[in-house]
């Protein structure tokens, strides 16, 4: 598939709007095309060149997961869609021929507990990825694109929001 095309202009979207981002995760027995986290807020982007259907079942499976607040699938349309029919299940549409969202995704209802989970299995996996296979400086240059100055501010940051979890 052509899919892996597609992926950097939807990192730039995410990014543009503060989402940490990460591609090809699988938890369980998932594998989710693009995931963005910010904050507490959990997105994810499925991308298809072919298999609209496909695309469409995958997204409704993210739904039953509950832990994405928005749900988007991302697809290259030959002429404009009617997609209006998602609308009922709060899944976003992405129209990758143009650039353009053509249908909002509305916000899910999550699992906080499962949630929480899924977002600290991104962070350990990550993290762990990062320190096997790049070296200190890659690590560090990497952090600093995501806007943390170093490795000591990442872990800050998610304690901190470790900690206000619990106190809900």
């Amino acid at each position: 598939m052509k899919e892996y095309k597609h992926y950097k202009r939807l990192e730039k979207w995410l990014a543009s709007k503060g989402f940490s981002i990460f591609e090809k995760i699988r938890y369980g027995k998932h594998e989710f095309d693009i995931v963005g986290i910010n904050d507490i807020k959990t997105i994810n982007v499925e991308v298809k060149e072919v298999f609209f259907q496909r695309l469409i079942d995958q997204a409704k499976k993210r739904l039953e997961l509950k832990i994405f607040d928005y749900v988007y699938i991302a697809y290259p349309f030959r002429k404009k869609p009617k997609v209006d029919w998602l609308a009922e299940y709060g899944i976003g549409v992405i129209d990758l021929s143009n650039n353009e969202i053509v249908l909002s995704a509305k916000r899910l209802e999550t699992d906080f507990r499962e949630k929480e989970k899924f977002i600290n299995y991104l962070l350990r996996k990550n993290f762990e990825i990062s320190i096997e296979h790049d070296d200190y400086y890659f690590l560090k240059r990497r952090l600093k694109k995501e806007g943390f100055k170093s490795v000591e501010d990442f872990l800050i940051k998610y304690a901190r929001y470790e900690l206000e979890v619990y106190k809900r």
